[in-house]
């Protein structure tokens, strides 16, 4: 079969729980639980240390959170400081956060490799979770964007207790595992949303994943319209 190969972050340097780090549409954020999309260990990288954006197939990176809060110990690419109005990448760039703690090589290159072994896909329609596998099937087709590890955990906390309420406690359980930070909501809320992006046909209609108002969410595995048996 074939996979499509999309623009990622390789980590040349620094310590953080994957070695590629693939960039979806939107933003990633990079720097600390619970506040970033992709963890470093190093105590010289901000909780919110740079953010690279996608517009329109480009991408750039900012440093701190874009806007108005930048990093403690700055954030550069190929050796030069980023400027307030961002760096655009250009494949194989280096970006550098606090000093060269963390060094990311930008990959752009877009294409398809032929996998010689045969994946088994589930032959149920709707949402599927495969647990040991670690990946994820809507309507029998693989998600070819990956999830985070936290991402992909609470997805398979949600698909473990599909069709039950689950609270924002337990999905923090899950997403957070011996986190001792206090739970932060709005944190949840993102990662709901960057899940959203990856798994619904219409992140703002969701199908599957849905929101039960003051408590937490739900995961309907066929959607708002289950399939006519």
């Amino acid at each position: 079969m074939t996979e499509v190969l999309v623009p990622r972050l390789i980590v040349v340097k620094g310590e953080c729980d994957t070695k590629i780090i693939t960039l979806g549409k939107g933003k990633h954020v990079l720097g600390k639980l619970p506040d970033a999309d992709t963890d470093f260990e190093s105590i010289y990288v901000s909780s919110i240390h740079a953010v690279v954006f996608e517009e329109k197939g480009c991408y750039k990176v900012f440093d701190g959170n874009g806007w108005d809060t930048p990093s403690t110990n700055g954030t550069s690419v190929n050796g030069k400081k980023v400027v307030e109005q961002g760096q655009t990448l250009d494949d194989n760039d280096n970006i550098e956060l606090a000093g060269g703690e963390v060094i990311l090589r930008f990959s752009s290159r877009v294409g398809t490799v032929v996998k010689p072994e045969v994946v088994k896909v589930p032959t149920k329609k709707g949402l599927v979770v495969d647990e040991k596998t670690r990946k994820v099937y809507v309507d029998e087709q693989l998600v070819l964007t990956p999830l985070t590890a936290m991402q992909f955990d609470i997805l398979q906390h949600l698909y473990s207790r599909k069709g039950d309420a689950c609270s924002l406690n337990d999905i923090y359980g899950a997403g957070w595992r011996g986190n001792k930070v206090g739970r932060y909501d709005w944190s949840i809320q993102q990662a709901i949303h960057r899940i959203r992006e990856v798994v619904e046909p219409s992140p703002s209609a969701p199908q599957y994943i849905i929101t039960i108002r003051g408590f937490g969410y739900r995961l309907d595995t066929f959607g708002s319209s289950p399939p006519k048996t």
